[in-house]
């Protein structure tokens, strides 16, 4: 069983050490978790001793422990240990504990800096679970709107007197006249409209939780009932609200909350500790992300990336029952089967992992899909072919968002219909997904002003009966440690270093209508850039490279024939996440082949242009 104050393992391909990233990694690691442990310990693979023991890691005298999955590259584990204070001074972070508070935390006058202060230190970001402190914080976040958070604070214990202890069984029933006395108490704040809002939202809270048993499971259920942790090192990067609070706020609206003033939730998430915006230099940050992290990591461990072997015997995955069944959507790409191969090795018949053909998909794609599952994998795939039922919704529409949501919606349709053969006694007990720390950041822990720029492609959305519990092994993980995980479960070269691929497939790559004949067509041509990127070494220099049929036609000439057909539009950007990207400065020669095969290749399309838009200001999909 791993120790919480043991590194499981840290996968850093031996030329990647050279370049800083494993000393980055352990930097994070102690930052966020190892440093309230008076020694940390690590199993080294005989090739990274070196790099362990310039940063002081000594050998601890134990018998070393067989590598099995890891014996590609050394056959055994050899036992380290190090002291924190090494550690810490190895890694440049000697006054990572100092008593360093996040700047907002002060004022002037000493009494309001003593309230901020203890505010700060016992309450600020720590994750409340109670209804009535959840309840407290909610209303007083309500009276807030529009004020300083000091003013809430110098006024709580007159708030809390007002209000009956913030008991919103008692809130609900106050009438008229209590409004009116309470418009004559000097100790709050005394604008009715915020004093109305928090008896209708007591009545809210109480429907929510005859609805979900408490507000608690409703309200942390938005987080996966885990706090989210961000990384901003000044006041000025803290957001007044994200695409996440954003959602949470239009949902309470429905639910009838009210809110006076410029939007709370937000700051109430803050409150909470739903996200912990302790700056990083902030001592909060790594004691409250220590108290926290037996929670936070209950299922994985960070720097965590396991191997075959390990995978039989991590913890995350023996602890779900054997009786119980794990429901595992695959798109074919790495992220899904990864997680569909480890959780195979796990649990074995017990997984369903589930491939839906929507009929956008690539050239030859389900049958190397099908293909990778049956011969490399070992996985036995479903596949429910649906090809018919998306074109048949996706008839007529051309806008590319109600493109997104017909095929979200479809997915679910089908993904539900063939999870229900397999659940006829509910069995099905939790439901994986292949969520990278890079669809973390982007859907949820936002910087600044910025919004999500549009909804992931892991399964949402579920009907209520599929509202299972998550399991996401690969959600603290980047792209490329994926893939080296895919590559030790035995996935091929092809598969694992293929460009992403948009969840909606080929849909969004149709300017306009999708129909089979478009569809043929973007194939073919998409097939023949992808076939020249191979064949010219070029495919694995850029991130991301596909065709768009643009559905605008012009005039050509083909032998003595005059033409007016549709275009073709090439697109290849360089990145190394996708959060950001630049076109690829492919050579003009190539570009003239690839154009060349299409127009003479494809019958339909007359012209080829090239996309040199770079991420920002465009997107990197045209929709």
């Amino acid at each position: 069983e791993i120790e919480k104050n043991e590194i499981a393992m840290l996968f850093v391909a031996p030329k990647a050490f050279r370049k800083g990233v494993g000393k980055a990694l352990l930097k994070e690691a102690f930052m966020r978790y190892l440093s309230v442990f008076e020694v940390i310990k690590v199993n080294s693979l005989e090739w990274a001793l070196g790099f362990y023991q310039a940063l002081g890691f000594a050998k601890t005298g134990k018998k070393p422990i067989p590598a099995e999955g890891a014996g590609a590259f050394s056959p055994e584990l050899i036992p380290l240990s190090i002291v924190r204070e090494s550690l810490q001074k190895s890694l440049g972070l000697e006054g990572v504990s100092e008593r360093v508070r996040c700047a907002w935390a002060t004022d002037k006058d000493e009494a309001a800096r003593k309230l901020y202060e203890d505010y700060h230190d016992n309450e600020w970001g720590v994750p409340l679970h109670e209804d009535k402190k959840l309840f407290e914080f909610l209303l007083l976040e309500g009276f807030q709107a529009g004020l300083s958070w000091i003013t809430i604070l110098k006024k709580r214990e007159h708030f809390r007197a007002a209000f009956d202890d913030f008991d919103y069984h008692k809130i609900i029933t106050y009438d008229e006249s209590k409004i009116e006395f309470l418009m004559h108490n000097e100790g709050i704040i005394r604008n009715r409209a915020k004093i109305e809002a928090a008896i209708i939202n007591a009545k809210a809270f109480l429907a929510v939780q005859r609805e979900f048993g408490s507000f608690d499971k409703y309200i942390w259920g938005f987080v996966n009932h885990k706090p989210i942790i961000n990384t901003f090192e000044s006041i000025a990067d803290l957001p007044a609200s994200t695409p996440l609070s954003d959602t949470i706020a239009k949902d309470l609206k429905k639910r009838g909350f009210k809110f006076v003033g410029t939007t709370i939730v937000y700051a109430f998430m803050q409150a909470v500790g739903m996200v912990n915006d302790h700056l990083t230099s902030c001592f909060k940050r790594n004691s409250s992300l220590a108290q926290s992290s037996q929670e936070f990591h209950k299922n994985t461990s960070l720097s965590r990336v396991m191997t075959e072997a390990e995978a039989k015997q991590s913890p995350f995955l023996a602890q779900k029952p054997t009786s119980s069944k794990v429901l595992c959507a695959v798109s074919g790409g790495v992220d899904s089967s990864v997680v569909a191969a480890l959780l195979y090795r796990a649990i074995g018949e017990n997984l369903i992992p589930v491939f839906v053909d929507t009929g956008l998909l690539r050239k030859g794609e389900r049958e190397a899909v099908e293909k990778m599952f049956r011969e490399n994998l070992k996985v036995p795939l479903i596949t429910a072919d649906a090809s018919e039922l998306f074109l048949s919704r996706l008839k007529g529409v051309i806008d590319p968002e109600i493109k997104r949501k017909i095929i979200g919606e479809t997915f679910i349709e089908v993904f539900e219909k063939e999870a229900k053969k397999h659940n006829t006694k509910g069995e099905i007990k939790f439901l994986a997904q292949g969520t990278l720390y890079p669809d973390v950041i982007e859907s949820v822990s936002v910087k600044g002003p910025s919004k999500t720029i549009k909804s992931h492609h892991n399964v949402g959305g579920l009907p209520e009966w599929m509202k299972f519990e998550l399991i996401e092994p690969l959600r603290e993980l980047f792209k490329d440690e994926v893939r080296a995980l895919g590559r030790e479960l035995g996935m091929p070269e092809s598969m694992l270093m293929r460009h992403p691929f948009p969840g909606p497939g080929l849909a969004i790559r149709i300017m306009g209508e999708v129909n089979k004949a478009d569809l043929d067509l973007l194939r073919e041509a998409d097939s023949i850039f992808i076939d020249e990127l191979h064949k010219q070494g070029y495919y694995d220099k850029v991130w991301q490279a596909f065709c768009v049929l643009l559905n605008v036609r012009s005039v050509g000439v083909m032998g003595d024939n005059r033409t007016y057909d549709n275009t073709i539009c090439v697109r290849a950007v360089e990145a190394i996440d996708g959060m950001t990207a630049t076109f690829a400065h492919l050579p003009h020669d190539f570009l003239e082949s690839v154009s060349n095969r299409i127009i003479n290749e494809v019958e339909g399309i007359n012209r080829v242009v090239y996309d040199i838009t770079s991420k920002p200001p465009g997107t990197i999909e045209w929709e």
